[in-house]
């Protein structure tokens, strides 16, 4: 998978889950985190082997920077942190 507009001195997280099939009480999920400088990841097929086959989503995650003005006058303390997600359902097998 790749990406763009990640903060190169940030890190991206990459989110696998699968709920496997009908009747299955067996769900997994895998989380890998790389470096944003990347722009691009393949999930090591030793981690995507063991998801159980079914419907799934993998998922890709990252801070993106932002100008952000003054703290407002209400508060003690402010973290601002904008996040961009995108998430897609796929079939493991």
């Amino acid at each position: 998978m790749s990406w763009t507009g990640a903060d190169a001195s940030g890190a991206v997280n990459i989110i696998g889950t699968s709920s496997g099939t009908a009747g299955d009480s067996l769900g997994m999920a895998f989380y890998c985190r790389v470096s944003g400088a990347l722009n691009q990841f393949a999930v090591p097929a030793e981690v995507t082997r063991l998801m159980p086959a079914g419907a799934g989503s993998l998922a890709v995650n990252f801070e993106k920077p932002g100008a952000v003005g003054g703290r407002p006058a209400s508060l003690d303390a402010f973290r601002y942190e904008r996040r961009v997600m995108r998430s897609r359902s796929v079939v493991y097998r």
